[in-house]
This record gives structure tokens, sequence and C-alpha cells, in this order.
């Protein structure tokens, strides 16, 4: 059964979002902008442990 969205996508809309997507990949694949993978694992981390810590676990981070 197919339902129709409660919204229409306008044409300014989809100008919008050409333009992101054209400066993520600008950003990407233009400069020397890449993923740090080391950092988000260690904000990943952080961020969990934080959240531990909050409920009262001891664990530490190293």
């Amino acid at each position: 059964m197919y339902q129709q969205p409660p919204y229409t996508i306008t044409l300014k809309a989809a100008d919008y979002l050409v333009k992101i997507v054209e400066a993520v990949t600008r950003l990407e694949f233009g400069t020397e902008f890449k993923r740090d993978i080391k950092l988000h694992k260690q904000n990943r981390v952080r961020s969990i442990y934080s959240s531990l810590a909050i409920e009262g676990n001891t664990l530490s981070l190293d």
C-alpha cells in the first residue's frame, strides 16, 4: 500500500539540496579535507566514557 508523504518537494527545496551536495563534494574531493578515523574513534570513546560516568560507572578512559 503506497502512501503519499505529508509534504511536497518544491523546486526551491530541490535547488537547496543540489547546492548542499555540491558543497560537500567540493569539500571532500576538491580540498585536502579527509575524515580522520582515529579522531572519530577517540571522540566516540570519550562520549561513551562520559555517558557511563554520568551513570556512576568507574571505568577509566584507558
